[in-house]
């Protein structure tokens, strides 16, 4: 009997010991900074769940006909333009009015996300594309020259505003709903708003083939629209955040009155901004940012006149050609994800990416340093070299820049988060309008 009840003691006195440990480890798990990696007992990141999975299909979706929107009419609006009696020069008014509106846009969607709630921000600018995608589509019904570039103008402006305020909402989401795999979402998102950069001239091209004018705004903007339907039914409007959570209670236990309370929030966005500013590594980030900006955004715009007056190339083959670079995109884009996953200075990387880049776009025309005549082969092979290293260096910047920005001591919180994504975003508009042709106006006969 005795030994019976010394067993039971020894037995109770190895598990006290046991479950300190196993309390200790709890507090441990539950008290970790803000944004660092949340794994399991195997040291693996958490499984995402069904609710992740969700999200990532919708935040997935919305950059992809995003990207799709900016670009869609790259293959065939300086055609149409000409036909109205514009310049490419005033055709070209388009392609920049949409780059300067983002560029103002951004700064203004990253004060609004924490204010108003990301998730409704996101669907307000899924909205607001989809409306004005179908609003473009109409514009081609209009006749006057003048007329056209007005409403055309008008129309980009706003899905401006609508595409930065999806962008800035979608980058935010990631960075708060994702901390334990931010680099592998991230570059997923990134990814998918390049795809849709590649997609949306290969799309464009082949439905002004198939339909005229208004068909790939009309088929594009309804997808948003449906979207949108979907979003506000199937999403939560509002994304709660343990972590924003946290930094709102130390802020309140810190707080000595209200007057110096409300001081702090006025001046805290501007604080965050200079923060940002400062830290110099971001500036290396944001100068690669707008060279990959340029490759895009520049270059594409004025392919059309290239092609056509070189190659005799047609809107519609134009788009095979960007059907063809946006395969190489999708393709290259895991496999680069992971491999910078496993590299830990990424700065190499986007280096080294960028001078691939830089190779394909003096094969594109070809450059006069290769003395190469212009032909199909060069310009595919340009176009393919380019989406292949772009795809990898792309969709790292945005990681430096939040990473870097925090290790600086930016809040790990919706608002920092936002900011960042603003900044991001703004810094990619500010890319120069396209060059122009020195072609005349008038109608030109495709046939």
């Amino acid at each position: 009997m005795r030994r019976k009840e010394d067993d039971g003691k020894r037995e109770l006195s190895d598990q006290q010991p046991q479950e300190k440990s196993d309390t200790t480890e709890d507090c441990r798990t539950t008290e970790e900074a803000p944004g660092e990696t949340y794994k399991d007992a195997s040291g693996s990141p958490s499984k995402i769940s069904s609710h992740q999975r969700r999200l990532l299909v919708f935040l997935g979706a919305a950059t992809v006909l995003a990207g799709c929107c900016t670009l869609v009419q790259v293959p065939f609006f300086p055609h149409e333009a000409r036909l109205r009696g514009l310049t490419s020069a005033q055709s070209s008014v388009v392609f920049s009015s949409f780059s300067l509106s983002e560029l103002l846009s951004f700064p203004v969607t990253g004060w609004l996300a924490p204010r108003l709630g990301v998730m409704r921000l996101f669907h307000a600018g899924v909205a607001i594309a989809g409306v004005t995608g179908v609003a473009f589509g109409l514009v081609g019904l209009v006749g006057d020259s003048t007329a056209f570039l007005s409403a055309s103008v008008a129309v980009r402006v706003a899905e401006a505003v609508g595409t930065a305020a999806v962008q800035t909402a979608a980058r935010t989401i990631v960075a708060s709903q994702f901390p334990e795999r931010l680099n592998t979402v991230l570059g997923f998102i990134e990814t998918m708003s390049g795809a849709g950069l590649c997609l949306g001239p290969a799309l464009g091209g082949a439905l002004y083939a198939l339909g005229g004018y208004g068909l790939s705004f009309y088929f594009l903007g309804g997808l948003q629209l449906l979207l949108f339907v979907a979003g506000v039914v199937m999403m939560p409007t509002e994304l709660p955040s343990d972590d924003d959570q946290r930094q709102q209670q130390k802020l309140d236990e810190d707080e000595e009155d209200s007057s110096c309370w409300r001081r702090w929030r006025r001046s805290s966005f501007l604080r965050m901004l200079a923060l940002i500013a400062l830290t110099p590594d971001n500036w290396l980030t944001c100068a690669a940012l707008l060279v990959v900006a340029h490759n895009w955004l520049s270059v594409d715009p004025q392919l059309e006149v290239y092609v056509h007056d070189t190659l005799d190339i047609s809107p519609a083959e134009l788009g095979l050609f960007f059907l063809g670079s946006f395969v190489v995109y999708a393709a290259a884009g895991a496999a680069w994800g992971r491999l910078s996953d496993a590299v830990e200075n990424t700065f190499l990387l986007v280096s080294g990416f960028l001078s691939m880049t830089a190779l394909g776009v003096l094969l594109m025309p070809p450059s006069p340093l290769f003395g190469l005549p212009p032909s199909r082969l060069l310009l595919g092979f340009g176009m393919g070299i380019r989406e292949l290293f772009q795809a990898a260096a792309y969709p790292i910047l945005l990681g430096l820049l939040l990473r870097r920005s925090i290790a600086r001591g930016l809040p790990d919180t919706v608002q920092g988060r936002a900011l960042v994504a603003a900044v991001y975003g703004t810094v990619y508009s500010r890319r120069c309008p396209p060059p122009t042709s020195q072609r005349g106006p008038g109608p030109v006969d495709r046939e």
